[in-house]
């Protein structure tokens, strides 16, 4: 399924370049999006493991404002 993430930020403490990493992702992909739309502004990599695959994933970006990710597989 789907990873839903709710980061809040503000002028005092601003959302710079977040990493996620989530464990037994299990798919060799995954589309992010940001606040409903898509973006490209981030990395994406797959570690596999014998236990599964895990997702790690770094957005570039600097938001004053609460930031929504959606990760898709």
């Amino acid at each position: 399924g789907k990873a839903e993430i709710t980061i809040k930020g503000s002028k005092e403490s601003p959302v710079i370049n977040p990493a996620v990493y989530i464990k037994n992702w299990n798919s060799d992909r995954a589309k992010v999006l940001v606040n409903g739309k898509e973006t490209r502004n981030c990395r994406v990599g797959i570690n596999h493991e014998l236990e599964g695959s895990d997702l790690v994933l770094f957005l570039d970006m600097k938001e004053t404002t609460t930031v929504n990710l959606t990760i898709i597989p």
